[in-house]
This record gives structure tokens, sequence and C-alpha cells, in this order.
């Protein structure tokens, strides 16, 4: 900026963003102001717009100082946080997971203990009940499991739980299976059956938010696909982190194919099967 010169609107803008972006990301671990800048300036504009709040400086101050400053900073985190998903996404790796590692656990499980399983980033809920539909597939019992799907937005853990799906969220699942666990209703949306709906259970979850995570039931196994992607170098480091302290011991992690731990500091165990990698908790 040249002395003497005010700044242009265009550099306030990106200052005031640039603000914005470090609040969120001290609540959230989430990134604004990296390669995909121009879609998150977007979607802040969006949600300020909803409030009537033509400057950025005016929406930085609602953020930080407003009475309600709590809940609007959550309203954003949920409208940059909204992701896709649909049943059976890379059931390759999921049939893995649940043939070759969780149901050898379960032959050792203690009678009355539960397996824990949690999906992270659970969007709409399709991972978790995906893993349920699995599950009772290969006759698994429901008190055998517990399943905890869980994501920072509530708008999408709401959808959840309702358990109602449009068409697009079948374009992977075999339509023996859809016709098996959902059920059409009049608008011709589908629901999933009370069965495979009992069998998970959701909750808000902020994977940089240690104290929160702690008052969570400690699962054995985690699914945290296509979740890091949010997170810079810092914030995956303290995500990983906080996960490998509230699994239980031996428990697993599991992430998306495209994501991975390397030149990452972290505590786990890197171990690979059948060309799937996950990592385990070691107590030594």
């Amino acid at each position: 900026m040249n002395p003497g010169h005010s700044p242009t609107a265009e550099t306030l803008n990106r200052l005031w963003f640039r603000a914005i972006s470090e609040h969120v990301y001290a609540k959230s671990g989430i990134l604004l102001h990296g390669e995909n800048r121009s879609v998150y300036e977007r979607r802040v504009r969006e949600v300020a717009e909803r409030h009537h709040i033509r400057q950025l400086s005016d929406y930085y101050m609602r953020l930080k100082y407003h009475i309600h400053a709590e809940r609007l900073t959550q309203e954003l985190i949920e409208h940059i946080t909204t992701g896709e998903t649909y049943f059976y996404r890379e059931s390759r790796q999921l049939n893995f997971v649940i043939d070759r590692l969780i149901l050898p656990r379960l032959q050792k499980q203690p009678h009355g203990q539960p397996l824990q399983i949690w999906s992270a980033g659970c969007s709409t809920g399709e991972e978790p009940y995906t893993l349920a539909i699995m599950l009772q597939e290969r006759s698994v019992a429901a008190n055998q499991v517990s399943i905890l799907g869980g994501d920072i937005n509530n708008r999408v853990l709401n959808i959840a739980r309702e358990g109602v799906y449009r068409e697009n969220s079948f374009r992977v699942l075999p339509a023996e299976l859809k016709s098996s666990y959902f059920e059409k209703t009049h608008d011709g949306k589908y629901r999933i059956t009370d069965k495979i709906r009992a069998m998970v259970e959701f909750a808000w979850l902020n994977l940089i938010d240690a104290e929160a995570l702690s008052l969570l039931p400690a699962p054995d196994v985690l699914f945290c696909r296509n979740v890091l992607i949010y997170f810079d170098r810092q914030s995956k480091r303290q995500a990983i982190d906080n996960v490998f302290k509230c699994l239980r011991p031996d428990g697993l992690m599991f992430l998306g194919h495209a994501e991975s731990l390397f030149s990452l500091e972290h505590r786990f165990v890197h171990e690979q099967t059948d060309g799937e990698v996950y990592y385990r908790k070691t107590t030594t």
C-alpha cells in the first residue's frame, strides 16, 4: 500500500475476508483462504447477504462481537461445509474394513460391550447408514455394534436423523438393497427403515475440539474419509492427534483413498493389507 493513498475497496475486502477466514479457522480448523478461496468467499458473501450485510467488515464484527456471535459463526461454518455424499460410496474400502477387521474383532468382543464405530464428517448420514446396512447384510446383531455419525454441520445432521433421501443418494446402491432398506414416501423420496435408523446415532463433532470429543464414547474404529481436505497442515496435525487420543487402544482409523498422513507427524502405526491403507493406535 502506497503512503498517502487510501486502500481500494478490493484491498479492504481481501483484508476483511482474511479476518473472517482466521476467525472460522480458530473455531473449526477449516481454512478459507487457500486454493478454494474464491468459492469460500462467495459462500461467505451469501451468508452475509442473508442478514442484509453488504460489507465484509460489518459481517466480521457481527461474527466476533454480536450477542449471537457463536450461532452466526456456526451458521457460516455450516454453509461452508455442506458436502456431497451417497450410499455405498467407496464401498470396496468399507467391505474390506468390515470383512477383514470388524468381523474378526466382533468375535473377540466382550459380551455386552458393543464395538464402537464412528463416521466423522458424515454429512447427511449416507456413510454411517451404509455401514449399518452392510453389517445387517452380514447378520450382525444391532446390539453388537454402536455406530455414531458426526459432523460439524448441524443442518446436515438433522437431515441424517430424519433419514429421508432423494434419488441422487442411490447412484451406486444395488437395487435389491434399496428395496430392502428403504420405503418410498408420498413425495417420491425414500425413507430408511426404522431397523437401520435405530443402529445409528448422530452427534455434533468437531475434530479440533479435544474436550468435546472426550465426552463421546471412545471408538474402536473411526472413518475420517474426505474430511482432512478442509484443513491445513497445522489443523490436520491437531485433528489427527485428537483422534489418536480418543480412540480405544488398538483402535483403527481410515481415511479416504486420496488422503494420507504422509509427511505429517503422528503417533499412529501405518498398516496396509490387500492395497487398503489404515492407521492403528498402539500403546507401545
